[in-house]
């Protein structure tokens, strides 16, 4: 009894069953198995193309075109509106996988292109496939969110600094190049990607007309290339309305020398031939005292070279002769202490 439970032992053990024949057959199943997947895969699968990121493709590319499944080399790629570059293939040994364009400069940016697939072939079977056409956008640009100074700004200083700011960083999207109308050389003196000053290389001039422009390079319609248009003033030169001390004029006697503008209360902006000392009366007056008058005077502060600080725009303006002739608003020919 024992011995026959040993011999079906014998028949049931696995490494009987794993002859060479057998290994063979179940392979070669497995294979045909395989290859049958494999095989419907590539003849009756659907055909799809995918467009990475193709809601914000880089302006700088690549595109990229990834396929579902390989498929035959030789079809053609297009991209409409034309754009100059080149194309790249995933070449494996099933076929081609994928392709990629980078163009020759940018895609215009925030612009909508269509990718069109002509000449497509099954790898296994070479049927044809149908035309595939498909959109993508190149990355949008950074809008223009604020400005300074404000559209028909006026008494604006004659060394101002135009910001500009984006939404986002730019990171290279857009082609900030900035302009002055009458034309005054611009620098950009600051940027952090997202805010961009620029700064005149020399004074404006005062009491003038100006418009910043600010435009976008890579962009091609005229229509789309002009960002910003600011037209702005600059501040005018004051003058002086009154100078006058009403007659002749007594040692410790003050001038009031009264502007037709608000000025910024700045001593230190004012020089005078005569000396003297001087302070605001009010945002308008700045009264000055004499320390000594000897002999005649009608002329002590003609030629003075008047400097003042404009409140609207914070800048020094130089007055030329701003006294002018401001002895004979004092209409004394020759005054000193003795005289009094």
């Amino acid at each position: 009894m024992r011995e026959r439970f040993n011999h079906v032992l014998e028949h049931l053990t696995p490494w009987r069953w794993l002859n060479p024949m057998i290994l063979g057959a179940a392979v070669g199943v497995l294979v045909a198995l395989g290859a049958g997947g494999w095989l419907v895969a590539r003849t009756q699968q659907a055909f799809q193309v995918r467009l990475a990121d193709k809601a914000s493709v880089r302006v700088d590319g690549p595109l990229r075109v990834d396929f579902t499944q390989e498929i035959a080399p030789g079809f053609q790629a297009t991209i409409e509106p034309k754009v100059a570059g080149s194309w790249g293939g995933d070449q494996t040994f099933l076929g081609v996988s994928g392709i990629s364009f980078k163009p020759a400069k940018r895609f215009e940016a925030g612009h909508t292109y269509k990718v069109r697939l002509s000449g497509l072939k099954r790898v296994a079977t070479g049927a044809a496939l149908p035309d595939v056409v498909q959109t993508f956008t190149a990355q949008a640009p950074a809008a223009v969110t604020s400005t300074q100074p404000a559209i028909q700004s006026k008494d604006v200083s004659i060394r101002p600094q135009f910001m500009v700011k984006l939404a986002a960083a730019n990171r290279g999207v857009r082609q900030l190049v900035a302009s002055l109308t009458p034309a005054v050389p611009l620098k950009l003196a600051h940027s952090d990607d997202q805010t961009f000053v620029w700064e005149p290389q020399t004074p404006l001039k005062q009491g003038t007309a100006y418009t910043f422009v600010l435009e976008d390079t890579h962009l091609t319609a005229a229509a789309e290339r002009t960002l910003v248009t600011v037209p702005f003033t600059t501040v005018a030169q004051p003058g002086i309305t009154s100078a006058r001390t009403g007659g002749l004029f007594s040692p410790g006697q003050t001038v009031d020398i009264v502007f037709d503008q608000a000025m910024k209360t700045d001593a230190d902006g004012f020089s005078f031939d005569v000396k003297g000392k001087g302070k605001w009366a009010d945002d308008h007056t700045y009264r000055f005292t004499p320390e000594e008058l000897t002999g005649a005077i009608e002329d002590v502060l003609a030629d003075t070279a008047l400097r003042a600080r404009s409140a609207a725009a914070g800048e020094r303006i130089r007055a030329a002769n701003g006294l002018e002739r401001a002895a004979t608003l004092i209409e004394s020919a020759a005054v000193n202490s003795a005289a009094l």
